[in-house]
């Protein structure tokens, strides 16, 4: 119920809300995140975006950054 109000709030906002990808990497600069790699049936993909709300544990969402923060 709460990620599903948050999806519209993000869709009504002109925000994409993509469901059922796994994050393979998520590429960044020194103003933050500035692609998604996600994977599906389909295959892998890179997808460009301003922001990222993302529901995968914090472990998980640090060790997927690309570069790796340091001292991790």
């Amino acid at each position: 119920m709460m990620w599903e109000r948050t999806a519209e709030l993000v869709e009504e906002a002109g925000g994409e809300v993509l469901l059922g990808q796994k994050v393979v990497a998520l590429h960044r600069d020194s103003t933050g995140v500035v692609d998604v790699v996600v994977k599906d049936d389909a295959g892998r993909r890179r997808v460009p975006v301003r922001e990222v709300i993302s529901s995968m544990p914090l472990g998980e969402l640090v060790l997927a950054l690309d570069p790796v923060p340091p001292g991790t």
